[in-house]
Parts: structure tokens; sequence; C-alpha cells
């Protein structure tokens, strides 16, 4: 099999609460049409006059059009989606309406979702790791290259508790090298498509944490990411673009991580666009953001076992 290209994106798509704060805070931003319609009640920025919905929809649908027909992601960890059983009365039908109308399927509970081409994957299962503040998770059979990846998305809260939460999470949808036997055995099913082991973790979130930074103010939580890499995940170290301003300082909270099982990644790049999650638009956004978070995109090359029946090496290194 030759090496396997994948287009990433995770993003948190907000919604009318943080739109109406976001909006409250950047009022330089050159479109002011939604800061007029904010006032201040008990305390509180609200929307008045036109329905939060429609403004919303208005703002997120044409961004989330662009950005699927610029960047052709292959899969998207998604972020404060609305459950699934209110899904169609919230303001992210629209992101729905979008994604089935561009051939993706969702796999999503509630909040954290996975999205995925219909064309490109078949779902073998799905669920979440927990009742609440879950990660909710995926396994894809890549079509035509009969390969399975799992595909991650989680919102860990920000508060003292979010570590935990993460590990926990993490822990629950991890999985360990196969044995040689193992991945002998999986091999062989592979040929009448009954292999279930994946090949592949992606793990796409919002950890309300960045890595760690020599400018610390820059940094905030880093030791939440440390699980990943005492895992064996891997990232893009040079990938400090910030996707969050918070309390004027913008800072990188969202991720994409990786893990092969078996083969390996060659090559796992972000790619910035610099209409969609460029620095400036945090620092001085010609427009106003749809989300008080940026996308983070992320191109991977993922190279599998050299022979059809997995070398020992695979299983040793």
């Amino acid at each position: 099999m030759l090496s396997v290209n994948l287009k990433i994106l995770t993003f948190n798509v907000s919604g009318c609460p943080d739109l109406i704060e976001t909006a409250s805070k950047l009022k330089n931003a050159k479109s002011t049409s939604i800061q007029e319609k904010i006032r201040t009640i008990d305390g509180l920025p609200t929307f008045v006059g036109d329905d939060h919905i429609k403004i919303y929809k208005d703002m997120m649908e044409p961004y989330f059009l662009k950005l699927l027909q610029e960047q052709r992601p292959d899969v998207l960890c998604l972020q404060e989606m609305s459950k699934k059983a209110s899904l169609d009365k919230s303001e992210h039908q629209c992101i729905q309406k979008v994604l089935e109308e561009k051939g993706y399927e969702l796999s999503l509970k509630q909040d954290a979702t996975v999205a995925y081409k219909k064309n490109r994957f078949e779902l073998i299962k799905d669920g979440v790791t927990r009742e609440q503040d879950y990660a909710q998770y995926a396994d894809l059979r890549m079509i035509p290259e009969n390969m399975i990846i799992r595909v991650v998305s989680d919102h860990p809260p920000f508060s003292q508790d979010g570590s935990g939460i993460l590990k926990e999470n993490l822990n629950s949808v991890d999985i360990k090298k196969d044995t040689f036997f193992q991945g002998l055995w999986q091999t062989m099913l592979s040929v009448f498509k009954k292999n279930t082991s994946p090949s592949l973790i992606i793990y796409g979130l919002d950890a309300n944490a960045t890595r760690e930074n020599k400018n610390k103010a820059l940094e905030w939580q880093p030791e939440r990411l440390e699980i990943f890499y005492k895992n064996g995940y891997k990232t893009d170290e040079d990938d400090n673009n910030p996707t969050y301003k918070y309390q004027e300082t913008a800072q990188k909270i969202d991720h994409i991580f990786f893990k092969a099982l078996k083969g390996n990644l060659t090559k796992f790049k972000s790619e910035i666009d610099i209409e969609l999650n460029g620095e400036k638009i945090l620092e001085e956004p010609q427009e106003f953001p749809v989300s008080d978070h940026l996308p983070v995109i992320y191109n991977i090359e993922y190279g599998p076992p050299k022979t059809t029946f997995y070398s020992i090496v695979d299983y040793l290194s």
C-alpha cells in the first residue's frame, strides 16, 4: 500500500452565547452590524432585535462553506456542537446542513463531534468515553485502502478537574500497539474487510491548554497536554499559531495529536490560511470572527507497514 495523505481539521464552532461575548470584546472589527445588535441588560451583553439563530447562521454558513471548499478536509473534529436530539432546532443546524450537502457524515452525541467524507470512509463503530465531559470517537475504514483510523474529538473543561477528565478520555480511546501475531491476524482479516484494529489515532481538541512556551505569557496549563506525549502521540511542534484570545492575550489552545500504531507518520504539518486562521484575525480582525476560536488544519502523510504481513520491526520499534 502506498502512503496515505489526509487533511484533518479541528474547530470549536462556538455558539450564540460566545458570539455575544466575542462581539462585545472585538469592537475594532470593521463589521459592526453584530455589535450594533448588542445591548447590556442586567449587566450582561444580549442580542436584541434579530433572532440569534439567524445571526449565527448568516455568519457561520458562508464561513463554514468557504472552509470546506478551500480546505477540503477528509475528517473534522468539532467542539461545542449542540446535542444530537436538539441539533435541528439550534444555531448549529447550518453546520450540519453544509456538511451534509458537501458529502460528510456526522458522528455526535453532544458537544464533541466527528465528521467524515462518506465517499472516503465507512463507519465501523463510534461512541463516547463517559456520560459528561466526554470525548466522541469514530473508527473509520478508509476506502479503498481498507485501513482503519480512530478519530477523536474532545473538549475538556477549563476548570481544575479538566486535566483529570482529559486523562480519562484519552485512556478510554487510546490503543496499544498490536503484538506481532495480533497484527498478523488483523492483516489476514483485512483481506475480507473484517479487520477491526486501527492503524492510526487522530485526536483533535479544544484543550483549554497550551503547550510549553518560552514566553510564559502565552502559556496556560501546559501540564494538561503531557499525557499525549507520555502515550506516544506527536504533533507539529512548530505550530504555535494562536487560536483563541483570552484577556487580550492570543494563545494556541486548540490542537491535533497523532499516534501511529502500525507503520509511521512521515509528515504532519499545520496549514495556515491567512483568511481563515491567520494570527491577524485575532489581533486586527477585518471582519467579525464567526467563532471565538480559529480552526486548526493539518496535512498528514502516513506510511503503512512495508509488507502486507507486518514485519517484526513494525512491532518492536
